[in-house]
């Protein structure tokens, strides 16, 4: 810098000061308000509109219910998560959840009697070969592959597409029952399981009915107030390997209220070119590892059954008990005051 230039710049910052900025308010966060929530007027009449004018909204619930399960329900969606580290860092970013639809050939609860009926495979036309497909992983495999690829951040999973759900509010309320409550959620991992469930709000909680879960997502702590809050589940499945079976007691804490439960039990080591005779087990002793496993699960399902009856009926006797001494006390207060009153009256005499 020249002689005298510092001079002049000094003149020119205490002649000349920069303007000062002022920061603009924030503004206040419009507050979301949930579907469900009550209509106010213009809304009712957007409703109503909607309901004369548009092609869809027009055809009676029945039929709406079946177009919107052909688009959104009735299916397997496996769920998985992506764990994406920062670069350069190892900082972790945080994970994000996405899904994929089964592209197995045969339901899980297909499935399932399907493995009942191969106890005796030589006495069905169902070929070795072809059951081992059905009745293993491998019948999910173009799934896991789809979503081990997401999960390493290679493609996009084809996930089930949800847009419509935004169309409207007639359509969301329509079409999110069908939503949760037909499709069967199914997990892999145990940290996509968790992270699922802990992303449910209540509604969502509520109308869930389907699970299946394979091996690794048992294994896993889950906490038990997240499981617990699912209490309309009406079906679980479970996939398991025979090469490193559950401790039962592992299972205590996997109470899901479900009304059918089903077990499948495979051969990890089935499509693997290490196999041999000494790691396969017969379709007979996958069964009946299979049962035991669901045999232990729905004998958890009736004790707490029984214990929640137990419950409900000690406390209904304790209300009546306390009923009838609030009953006992209001009668002895009258006699008293029946008692009292002459010896009242005679005394003011």
């Amino acid at each position: 810098m020249a002689p005298g230039d510092s001079d002049r710049v000094a003149e020119m910052t205490t002649d000349n000061p920069a303007p000062s900025v002022s920061m603009p308010r924030p503004k206040k966060r419009k507050r979301i308000q949930a579907f469900t929530a009550p209509k106010d007027k213009n809304t009712k009449a957007i409703l109503k509109k909607n309901a004369t004018n548009s092609p869809l909204l027009r055809l009676p619930q029945e039929l709406r219910n079946k177009i919107w399960g052909y688009v959104l329900g009735n299916q397997l969606i496996h769920i998985g998560v992506q764990e994406s580290y920062q670069r350069y860092t190892s900082k972790l970013i945080k994970p994000r959840l996405y899904n994929t639809k089964c592209q197995s050939s045969i339901t899980e609860r297909k499935a399932y009697e399907l493995s009942k009926t191969l106890k005796n495979i030589q006495k069905t036309s169902i070929k070795p070969e072809e059951a081992k497909v059905l009745l293993c992983g491998d019948r999910h495999a173009a799934c896991y592959a789809e979503l081990i690829a997401a999960h390493n951040c290679e493609n996009t999973p084809s996930g089930l597409n949800v847009s419509a759900l935004t169309v409207c509010r007639q359509i969301y309320v329509d079409a999110n029952p069908i939503l949760w409550g037909t499709n069967t959620w199914s997990f892999h991992m145990s940290s996509a399981w968790r992270l699922w469930l802990e992303n449910r709000n209540a509604i969502q909680r509520r109308l869930l009915s389907k699970v299946h879960l394979c091996h690794s997502a048992i294994l896993k702590f889950v906490p038990k107030a997240t499981i617990s809050a699912f209490k309309g589940l009406e079906e679980l499945n479970i996939d398991i390997e025979t090469w490193d079976m559950i401790d039962f007691k592992q299972l205590n804490r996997l109470l899901l209220p479900a009304e059918k439960i089903t077990v499948i039990a495979y051969d990890c080591f089935e499509s693997s070119e290490l196999e041999s005779e000494e790691v396969r087990t017969t379709f007979e002793e996958r069964f009946e590892c299979a049962e035991e496993l669901r045999s232990h699960l729905m004998d958890l399902q009736n004790e707490e059954a029984r214990k929640k009856e137990e419950r409900r009926s000690a406390k209904l006797s304790k209300n009546a008990k306390n009923d009838s001494d609030s009953a006992g006390n209001e009668e002895d207060k009258v006699d008293e005051d029946k008692t009292d009153g002459p010896k009242n009256g005679n005394n003011e005499n």
